[in-house]
């Protein structure tokens, strides 16, 4: 399993609201397009950070692949571009990490 972890902040302007409605119903919507994505979640999160180091994250999201080629080919469509293009109308991007991971072990607790 091949997974991308995506820590989203808001852009300057846009409420936390707005955020969380255009994420859920607008942009989330937009990966449907792509047969190779086996998972789309999204953690619409309140962050209570201990500290002032990081600006609050506003969501996380975990995108998960049969493997890291299947991404690949996903990001190829022609449907990324609006993706993309979406991303700017509602994300920050000097705050906002990519975490792309090959999952080489699920430990489950509880």
């Amino acid at each position: 399993m091949f997974k991308m972890i995506v820590i989203l902040r808001r852009k300057e302007g846009v409420s936390h609201e707005e955020f969380r409605k255009h994420w859920k119903d607008w942009h989330g919507p937009l990966f449907r397009k792509f047969p190779q994505i086996k998972v789309y979640m999204q953690y619409h999160v309140a962050d209570k950070a201990r500290d002032n180091s990081d600006l609050p994250i506003d969501g996380i999201s975990i995108l998960e692949f049969e493997s890291e080629a299947q991404k690949v080919e996903a990001w190829k469509m022609l449907e990324y571009d609006a993706v993309r293009e979406d991303e700017q109308r509602f994300l920050r991007f000097d705050g906002c990490g990519v975490h792309v991971v090959h999952v080489e072990e699920e430990v489950q607790i509880i």
